[in-house]
C-alpha cells in the first residue's frame, strides 16, 4: 500500500507539474504575442527617432560654415582692414599738415608783432615767439623747419608730413603756400 500511495503521490506531482508547465507555456504564449507587438512598435520608434536625430544631424552640418567659407571671410575682413588701417593713417597726415600749417601762420602773425615792437625783422628767426612756434612745428610731425630773417623780410618753411607732402611756406609778405621745393637756404621770400 505504501508503494502504492507513493506512486499515486508521484503521479499527482507529475500531473500537477505538467499543469503548471501548461499554465506557464499559456501565460509565455499569451505574453510573448504583445510583447512581440510592443518590440515591434518600440523598435519602430526606435527607428524613427534615429532617423530623425540623423536628419537633424544633417540639418545641423548644413547649417554651419565650412572652412572655406571662413577662411573667405577672414580674408576679406582682412583686406578691408588694411584698407581702413591707409585710410586712418593718410588722415592721420592730414590732421598733421593741418596743425602744422596753423603754427606756421601764427608764426606769421607774431612775425608781424616782432617787427612791430623792433622795428624790424633781423632777429626774429631767433626771438622767443619763432622758437615756440618752431618746436610746435616740429611737435606736430613737421621736420626740416628753416627760418631766415634780413630787416626787411623773413621767410619759414617746414616740410610736411607724408609722401611727397612737400613743404609749407611763410613770408613777411603774408605769402602761406604748399611748395614742392625748398625755398633755399637764405631765402626770405617763399618761391
Amino acid at each position: 500500500m505504501k508503494a502504492k500511495a507513493k506512486t499515486k503521490k508521484k503521479v499527482a506531482k507529475k500531473v500537477a507539474k505538467k499543469k503548471v508547465a501548461k499554465k506557464k507555456t499559456t501565460k509565455k504564449k499569451v505574453a510573448k504575442k504583445p510583447v512581440k507587438k510592443a518590440t515591434k512598435k518600440v523598435v519602430k520608434k526606435a527607428v524613427k527617432r534615429v532617423s530623425s536625430k540623423k536628419k537633424v544631424a544633417k540639418k545641423a552640418k548644413k547649417r554651419g560654415f565650412t572652412l572655406m567659407e571662413l577662411l573667405v571671410v577672414v580674408a576679406i575682413i582682412g583686406i578691408l582692414a588694411a584698407i581702413v588701417l591707409v585710410s586712418l593713417n593718410s588722415a592721420r597726415n592730414k590732421g598733421k599738415n593741418a596743425a602744422i600749417k596753423s603754427q606756421m601762420v601764427s608764426l606769421r602773425s607774431a612775425g608781424e608783432l616782432h617787427n612791430e615792437d623792433n622795428g624790424s625783422f633781423a632777429t626774429f628767426c631767433a626771438s622767443t615767439e619763432a622758437t615756440n612756434l618752431s618746436a610746435g612745428v616740429t611737435n606736430s610731425g613737421g621736420s626740416s623747419f628753416d627760418c631766415d630773417a634780413t630787416a626787411d623780410a623773413w621767410a619759414a618753411e617746414v616740410q610736411l608730413v607724408g609722401t611727397g607732402a612737400g613743404f609749407w611756406c611763410v613770408d613777411s609778405t603774408g605769402a602761406s603756400k604748399a611748395e614742392a621745393a625748398t625755398k633755399g637756404g637764405t631765402a626770405t621770400v617763399c618761391p
